[in-house]
């Protein structure tokens, strides 16, 4: 009896398990919330210059934004095509990635953290993030 032959595939294997990527942008009711101060709203709409969102999330991962006592927790916006880390303060954290660029990131979890690969280069390897969370980030990179 023949061996039945599978065709190799590039996705990775964990791909089946995450949830369906976001088609839809989100809607402009996404800033609305207590959290998010009028001049945090303005910073967002300068860094992604009017394009839709995808997902926006909120990390566990702070980086040093020149608060006095304290860092900038990191924020996680995702575009059509590229993946935004953000940070507000006196001095704003803001970094960009091509999603095409993320294709080897997964998420950790042992420790809870999205490990953004390849790493390369990049001051922000991992975010802390809920596990529904990083799972609907990984959907958005390999949709």
């Amino acid at each position: 009896m023949p061996i039945a032959q599978t065709q190799a595939s590039t996705e990775p294997f964990f791909s089946r398990a995450l949830p369906p990527a976001n088609r839809q942008p989100l809607s402009g009711t996404a800033l609305c919330g207590p959290e998010w101060a009028d001049h945090e709203r303005e910073f967002l709409r300068d860094l992604c210059s009017s394009a839709p969102l995808y997902a926006l999330l909120c990390s566990g991962s702070k980086v040093d934004v020149g608060l006095w006592m304290r860092r900038g927790r990191i924020r996680v916006a995702c575009l059509e095509s590229e993946l935004l880390l953000f940070a507000f303060g006196p001095k704003p954290f803001s970094e960009r990635y091509a999603l095409a660029d993320l294709r080897g990131s997964i998420f950790n979890h042992i420790t809870g953290e999205l490990v953004l690969a390849p790493a390369d280069g990049m001051p922000m390897r991992t975010l802390r993030l809920p596990q529904q969370d990083a799972l609907q980030l990984l959907a958005q990179i390999y949709r």
